[in-house]
């Protein structure tokens, strides 16, 4: 049984579900191309208030876009200073209030296809919010009574790389181990809520501290 759980778990991982990665990754696209095109009417009707507002949108869209495959198209450099200031955006429910923040400005711009990315974007915030409550939630459930060897112990059996950090499918072998199923949104999620300084991985003194466990316990 704990192996099928654990088999189940690692095809989540590795081939995925309909994750808010490829929403936001659209909802960031479309933000770009809507707003270009209000910055172009903007800029021959001399609206130079209104120009700035779909200038500002653009780079919202630009950033929404890039971070949901930062590996890809963010340079380390920039992925660091990004963490430095504006460490909210690499966590689930500060991502998620950008997009509905920037979906709500959108909407309030005027324009029929504005309103509609503006509605979707808002709506695709609204998602990453629930996927990180119920990822909360699942993360809660699997919380046991354990001994700082203990939780050392299921740490370095999900730790396959040995490098002393849990990435998401890592993270996932520590779920199924203790009886949680979380989908690869909350997986993510859950990745976020751990991962204490935002360096994309858990360690685990993060893991610790956050299943509330001291040396004191032992």
């Amino acid at each position: 049984m704990a192996t099928e759980q654990l088999n189940k778990m690692k095809k989540i991982v590795e081939d995925g579900e309909s994750t808010w990665k490829y929403l936001g990754f659209l909802a960031g696209c479309m933000i770009m191309a809507v707003s270009a095109l209000g910055a172009l009417s903007a800029l021959f009707g001399f609206g130079l208030i209104s120009l700035l507002m779909y200038m500002y949108v653009f780079c919202a869209g630009a950033i929404l876009a890039c971070l949901e495959f930062k590996d890809a198209l963010i340079p380390v450099k920039y992925k660091e200073m990004i963490r430095r200031e504006a460490l909210f955006l690499y966590r689930p429910y500060g991502r998620a209030a950008f997009y509905m923040g920037v979906g709500l400005v959108m909407i309030n711009m005027g324009g029929f296809l504005t309103l509609l990315v503006g509605l979707y974007t808002t709506a695709v915030g609204a998602y990453i919010y629930y996927g990180s409550t119920q990822a909360l939630k699942n993360l809660n459930a699997m919380k046991q009574d354990k001994t700082p060897q203990d939780l050392k112990a299921v740490f370095d059996r999900a730790d396959k790389d040995n490098d002393s950090y849990l990435d998401s499918a890592e993270l996932s072998v520590v779920c199924a181990e203790l009886g949680t199923t979380l989908n690869k949104n909350e997986l993510e999620s859950a990745l976020f809520m751990l991962d204490g300084n935002g360096d994309g991985k858990i360690s685990f003194d993060e893991f610790q501290a956050w299943w509330g466990v001291n040396e004191s316990s032992a």
